[in-house]
């Protein structure tokens, strides 16, 4: 369960799948799980609404990492929140 969660923004991707054109609209949040380790340090799957999807951690600069983060902008709403939480 996602507890205390803060809209961090709402993303508009479109894109291109197999061929096909694609859109979504991405509502990102922050919060805590509880319990913590509801989702281990090393990524896994989680359900939600009976449906499983993987989930892996990533660091709040992820240039190194070779598949980027999608979508674009979603970086920056993370460092963000990130850098005011390092503030408080």
């Amino acid at each position: 369960m996602l507890i205390e969660p803060a809209l961090l923004g709402v993303l508009e991707n479109h894109f291109e799948l197999d061929g096909d054109p694609g859109h979504e609209v991405v509502f990102v949040y922050s919060g805590r799980l509880d319990p913590p380790d509801t989702i281990p340090r090393q990524g896994g799957m989680f359900t939600d609404n009976d449906q499983p999807m993987p989930v892996e951690w990533r660091p709040v600069n992820d240039a190194h990492e070779r598949i980027p983060l999608y979508p674009n902008g979603i970086g920056a709403l993370v460092a963000e929140a990130a850098a005011s939480t390092q503030r408080n």
